[in-house]
């Protein structure tokens, strides 16, 4: 018994000392503010050509698959780190397997090392509600590797026809830069 005693007295000092040092994991928004505060210099996010592949929530009860690319002539840059771009999106249905929206439209990029920042304006038909709309709209990319990228994006559409109400439409993708 007193051997017991002894063995728990030396080893209670070290389980308490594990117990103390234990980290709490971060919860979704403090590892995505992380993800997009964090800057890594080798990955410049300037390109000619983008092209992006992921899903789209639109109007609150519909998924999409969406692909989409955006081609930046040279000489639509205003700034170095800046420029505009042409911007083409198709999205799928997913249920249904049809094309469901085409957008077309400007986007301005805005570049900070490896982020890209892009406020655009996009005109869009919904083939499955037959009306046209415009969704201005911002998307964020952060560069994965010196090709590859994450996108979020939010449109906020405005429906031509003037009815039904349109819901915000958020999208998460990745892309290829050239």
């Amino acid at each position: 018994m007193k051997k017991l005693f002894l063995i728990l007295a030396l080893a209670l000092p070290f389980s308490l000392q594990a117990q103390l040092t234990t980290n709490t994991p971060e919860n979704f928004a403090q590892s995505a503010m992380a993800f997009f505060t964090s800057f890594n210099t080798n990955l410049p996010a300037n390109s000619t050509f983008q092209l992006w592949t992921g899903t789209a929530n639109v109007n609150n009860d519909r998924m999409y698959a969406e692909f989409g690319l955006s081609f930046h002539p040279s000489f639509m840059s205003p700034a170095t780190n800046q420029y505009f771009g042409v911007d083409a999106i198709f999205r799928n249905d997913v249920l249904l397997g049809s094309l469901a929206q085409v957008q077309g439209g400007l986007s301005y990029h805005i570049i900070h090392v490896d982020l890209d920042l892009a406020p655009q304006i996009h005109f869009g038909y919904d083939y499955h509600n037959a009306f046209a709309y415009v969704a201005p709209g911002l998307s964020l990319s952060k560069m994965l590797t010196e090709n590859t990228y994450t996108r979020i994006s939010l449109e906020l559409p405005v429906n031509f026809k003037g009815a039904g109400q349109m819901t915000p439409t958020y999208g998460l993708s990745v892309g290829a830069k050239f």
